[in-house]
């Protein structure tokens, strides 16, 4: 004999019936709902995002959590079962068509999805789209894309229906609420998508992120602060609905190129950062461009923010990253040039009378060639140069403010640092303060000095 899955139940009154011919996965015509009905406490109807004959010849589904039963395998073995082919209801979240989304294939490159699949299993209906290639990239409206960032050369977008099933908004999945074990119970609740942290061991509890300032109400992104008082969620003397949703807001996930050696380091809504190498942003305008920045941090918008520039083809890196994909990476400078310059060609010391440590020295990648910068603070500070050789005094730059700055610069080959001013290696400094300025007298000169010779 040939074995077959069992013939599925239909109802007769319905003008959109499932398609199976013998053991083949049973479909719906478009826009309809595969759905699941049966009798456990009146009337079930759960859709489903696939019915297929399994291995066992048994009907398997995926999607949907049936009432009453632990699985559908469960319901399969205990009670019969109708597949029909459900309309979604007019101006809800479950309505949104496939048509509201053109697919384009007009980009160098582009090509079919590997799969396009509705889940109405959700509050809200939810569409995946997944591609597949090496470097998979998925364009949304012309603008955003979204790259494989874990190098597995899979992509997938998820998109979900608006509340009167007009639109599909690029929002992630709706949450489903799970029960949450607090203190106080009846305020405990949280979602399987958003993760806020619940503590509960202080009076009144506090749902709180674990960024300061990223919990959001998930229906208007509002910022919240809620607190647990007489068994509600409430802010400012208003209760928070018990449907209420909410969610820790994060900066997006960085694109990185997986072949570098040294990646970029964030860890949630922390500043990128280089172990090694120049933090780089990479994008393509007019060819590829790679821009080296001094910082890219997460700002109180949740959005990325960089110094340095100019991002040639944009007035700002806000202005780019609205607009287009791009990479952070660690690029390390090439050798002998204006960039490769390092801080062991100048020595730091404390030698004299009232010498101390520099508050800073930080080296600058983002200009035409490597800057280094020396910070020295307190009274009257000053800053020794090649063992007395120049001084740089508190009051050079226009402003006696306690604070004295020598700025060199990389010279092209990679081999020295120079003053701005004059073309004269450094390799020697020190940072003095608290009345011990030194004297210009010998062959000691100012910056104002060199800069007239």
């Amino acid at each position: 004999m040939c074995i077959n899955c069992p013939e599925i139940d239909e109802n007769s009154a319905d003008e959109v019936k499932p398609d199976s011919d013998r053991n083949r996965a049973v479909t719906c015509a478009s826009g309809q709902f595969l759905t699941i009905e049966y009798e456990s406490g009146g009337t079930k109807r759960v859709p489903v995002t696939s019915l297929t004959c399994s291995s066992e010849f048994a009907w398997e589904t995926t999607g949907g959590t049936f009432p009453g039963y632990p699985s559908f395998d469960e319901l399969n073995k205990a009670i019969k079962w109708k597949a029909r082919c459900i309309p979604p209801t007019s101006g809800d979240c479950k309505s949104c068509t496939r048509e509201l989304i053109s697919i384009t294939k007009i980009g160098p490159g582009s090509h079919d999805f590997a799969s396009d699949n509705i889940d109405p299993s959700e509050t809200c209906a939810v569409r995946t789209f997944t591609c597949k290639g090496n470097s998979a990239t998925i364009e949304l409206n012309g603008a955003t894309s979204v790259t494989d960032t874990d190098g597995d050369g899979v992509t997938t977008v998820e998109v979900e229906c608006n509340t009167d099933g007009t639109a599909w908004l690029s929002l992630g999945p709706a949450c489903q609420a799970l029960p949450y074990d607090a203190s106080s119970a009846v305020c405990g609740s949280k979602y399987d998508c958003y993760e806020p942290v619940f503590k509960n061991g202080e009076v009144p509890a506090k749902m709180e992120c674990d960024d300061p300032g990223a919990l959001r109400r998930t229906a208007d992104i509002e910022k919240i602060a809620p607190t647990c008082k007489n068994g509600a969620w409430t802010e400012n003397g208003v209760d928070f609905e018990k449907t209420t949703k909410v969610m820790c807001i994060n900066c997006p996930d960085i694109i990185t190129n997986l072949a570098d050696e040294d990646l970029p380091k964030s860890e949630g809504n922390s500043a990128v950062t280089c172990d090694k190498g120049q933090l780089t942003i990479e994008y393509e305008r007019d060819g590829l461009r790679q821009v080296p920045v001094s910082s890219l941090t997460c700002s109180s918008e949740f959005a990325w923010s960089a110094t340095g520039g100019p991002f040639p083809g944009f007035s700002s890196f806000t202005d780019l990253n609205n607009e287009i994909g791009w990479k952070a990476r660690c690029i390390k400078p090439a050798t002998g040039d204006c960039h490769s310059c390092t801080k062991a060609l100048v020595s730091i010391t404390k030698n004299s009378a009232g010498s101390h440590d520099f508050e800073s020295d930080n080296i600058d990648q983002s200009g035409t060639c490597a800057v280094l910068s020396f910070i020295c603070k307190g009274t009257s500070a000053n800053i020794e140069f090649n063992k007395g050789g120049g001084v740089v005094m508190d009051g050079e730059d226009g402003a006696v403010d306690g604070v004295a700055k020598l700025t060199l610069v990389c010279n092209a080959d990679g081999t020295a640092w120079k003053p701005v001013v004059v073309d004269m290696p450094v390799t020697q400094v020190e940072c003095a303060s608290l009345g011990e300025s030194r004297s210009l007298s010998g062959n000691a000169c100012s910056f104002s000095e060199l800069d007239k010779r």
